[in-house]
């Protein structure tokens, strides 16, 4: 009953926030080309949790707006694999401090990874395709360009994503150096955008009009791509990560069957087209578990996914 409440709750949000979207957006800022190094970082000095935290480092600038991520590693100096988590919120809502993607966040890092948890600009504040998916890659960006300062590895980065951030990082896996959506950020280093794996819970992978939307979505998806009846076909292809899943990085998609938001089909359709050009997709679903199950740590399904994870990473960003 709480997990059907809480998918609600999701729901009438989106449909709320469509309103308030309606009387006036915000125009997509200029982006700023770059952004302070990473701070300085102690290795040898971590919490009681074991880790090393540095919070609201920021990454990229826009204008006056400052877009900022947390990062999360263990003590120790060794060149650890990068992981970029990013949040959901139907890309009207959230923010890198949601309980569960820095409880995702501590986990991951515990296991032996650099982790940078990221904010990136949500519809009314600039963020319509592909604006959001050029904050993500400018995040890429950064920790490969400063790798040495955080104490990772720039040849190994991955991602995760949940819902909204589950679409950005399919499409880090699936558009690395794409030109459409190469982000104009520099860090005076390797500017590829290139990632290894990305792990994408209940991720929103196809924008056509004709693919598997709940109602929710179908009411967001016109506004995501700043076009008042959806956009063309070609527009919607064009933005959707199924389209570039021949090229995606390996992937492994986790989905509850009673998904209300984001239909799971969406992650059955994605994984096929991957594994028809023979490309990694694995794919789990989870029967009876809904929308952002990832919100209760001790469920079978977020225990599951866990495990899942590590093992995924351990295989595409280990040695």
């Amino acid at each position: 009953m709480a997990s059907m409440n809480r998918t609600a709750k999701l729901s009438a949000l989106l449909v709320a926030g469509l309103i308030v979207f309606q009387c006036g957006r915000a125009a997509v800022a200029e982006p700023g080309a770059s952004a302070p190094p990473a701070p300085a970082i102690d290795f040898s000095q971590p919490g009681e949790d074991g880790l090393i935290v540095k919070k609201n480092i920021v990454f990229r600038k826009i204008g006056s707006a400052l877009l900022k991520g947390d990062l999360y590693r263990p003590a120790g100096d060794a060149a650890l694999p990068i992981v970029i988590v990013i949040h959901g919120g139907g890309f009207m809502f959230g923010d890198k401090d949601m309980e569960h993607y820095t409880r995702i966040s501590r986990e991951v890092a515990a296991g032996g990874y650099v982790v940078f948890n990221v904010n990136y600009r949500l519809i009314q504040n600039g963020g319509v395709y592909p604006e959001s998916v050029k904050d993500v890659k400018c995040a890429v960006r950064w920790a490969r360009a400063n790798a040495a300062q955080i104490g990772g590895d720039p040849t190994k980065i991955g991602a995760i994503g949940g819902s909204a951030g589950g679409y950005l990082a399919t499409m880090l896996a699936a558009t690395a150096n794409h030109p459409d959506f190469e982000p104009d950020c520099d860090y005076g280093a390797d500017p590829s955008t290139e990632i290894k794996a990305a792990v994408v819970y209940f991720g929103l992978t196809d924008i056509r009009a004709d693919a598997p939307h709940t109602a929710s979505f179908k009411m967001l998806l016109p506004r995501f791509l700043g076009e008042k009846n959806g956009g063309s076909a070609e527009a919607q292809a064009a933005a959707s990560p199924v389209t570039y899943a021949a090229g995606a990085a390996p992937l492994l998609l986790l989905h509850g069957t009673k998904d209300t938001l984001v239909e799971h089909e969406q992650s059955v359709a994605l994984c096929a087209r991957a594994a028809e050009a023979g490309r990694v997709c694995e794919l789990h679903l989870f029967e009876g578990a809904e929308h952002a199950f990832i919100t209760y740590p001790d469920a079978p399904a977020s225990v599951e996914s866990s495990r899942l994870t590590f093992e995924f990473f351990g295989k595409y960003l280990g040695d």
